[in-house]
């Protein structure tokens, strides 16, 4: 017997409304997540939590943190969602008035930028300044193994990359089994102190040396790299090895 007021039928729309809104909440935040993974900022969970999701992108977008606000202002929502897709399309070299228009549809610039490929450049787009916490420390990539063995390279702001093609490399490697940009390295937008290390879907892969398990390991997301502690990667395996490094320090 039901009990008085018992409304099966609104029930069963109640519990399907919610699951949908769950689902898609779900959905939503793994989007803006995949685009977080990028600059190695965030965990799955943390773009979960309301407007603090946001915030998180805004640090990716290098835009400031109460732009995540404007998106749940009426009127102002419009231009704080141009703003910031504009700027993350910038940092993920996409088109930023493209996305600044595509903004105003959310879920759109999202998929698109989930989906991209390659690394982020690391300077905010033009016409921003940096404060203090935008400028990292001065990070170093030490070659420890290979052709340029003993030498030593400045990462700046928009990162290095390291592969066997002068057009697209920084750091080129002679070598067959090297792809044209294997691996790319920058400084983190979160830590000063810290690079991010990317494998551009390479043939050669990149391999990184897990201190702990004294054992190489097949990269597949991108890396924070934070500490004084030494980094070693390398380029194909076997292949260059390098060694970050905070300050001018050499590895070994």
């Amino acid at each position: 017997m039901k009990p008085a007021g018992y409304d099966g039928h609104f029930f069963g729309l109640w519990l399907t409304a919610a699951l949908f809104y769950y689902i898609s909440y779900g959905g939503l935040s793994y989007l803006m997540y995949r685009i977080g993974r990028k600059f190695a900022v965030g965990e799955y969970y943390e773009y979960c939590i309301p407007v603090y999701g946001w915030v998180l992108l805004c640090r990716c977008a290098a835009v400031p943190g109460w732009t995540a606000a404007g998106l749940f202002m009426p009127v102002v929502n419009l231009p704080a969602a141009a703003y910031l897709f504009a700027n993350l399309a910038y940092r993920l070299n996409k088109n930023p008035r493209l996305f600044g228009v595509l903004g105003i549809t959310f879920l759109v610039p999202l998929i698109l930028l989930a989906r991209s490929d390659g690394s982020p450049r690391m300077e905010p787009a033009p016409g921003r300044k940096c404060g203090r916490k935008d400028m990292p420390a001065a990070v170093y990539l030490y070659c420890s193994e290979g052709e340029y063995q003993g030498g030593e390279f400045l990462i700046p702001p928009q990162g290095l990359v390291i592969g066997c093609d002068p057009n697209q490399a920084n750091i080129v490697l002679n070598r067959g089994d090297v792809s044209a940009a294997n691996t790319a390295v920058y400084p983190s937008p979160e830590q000063s102190d810290a690079v991010i290390l990317v494998d551009l879907q390479s043939t050669g892969g990149t391999y990184y040396h897990d201190p702990v398990l004294a054992a190489w390991f097949a990269l597949e997301e991108p890396l924070l790299l934070s500490g004084r502690q030494k980094h070693r990667f390398r380029t194909g395996y076997p292949g260059a090895e390098f060694v970050v490094s905070i300050g001018n320090f050499k590895g070994g």
